[in-house]
């Protein structure tokens, strides 16, 4: 089975450690790469929202993540598993 990596554009707001109750930090096209072209909907939100916030130490929490438009890699293809 293969499956493509897409890059996401997408927008949100979040907040930092030291407020992680306020959300008045806005992100626009913001692009995230390397997602399974096979998550869609929630689970693509989801799995973006959790690499926002792996690869952003000061993001504490992500609200409103809106996707934009996606763009998969054709050169990205490999077996599913590797």
């Amino acid at each position: 089975m293969e499956f493509n990596l897409a890059t996401y554009e997408v927008d949100f707001f979040y907040s930092s450690a030291e407020a992680p109750d306020i959300y008045n930090q806005q992100v626009t096209h913001h692009a995230v790469s390397g997602v399974p072209d096979y998550l869609l909907g929630e689970a693509a939100v989801a799995h973006i929202t959790a690499r926002l916030l792996h690869d952003n130490p000061s993001f504490r929490r992500i609200r409103n993540l809106r996707i934009r438009n996606a763009a998969v890699s054709p050169n990205s293809s490999k077996p599913a598993g590797e």
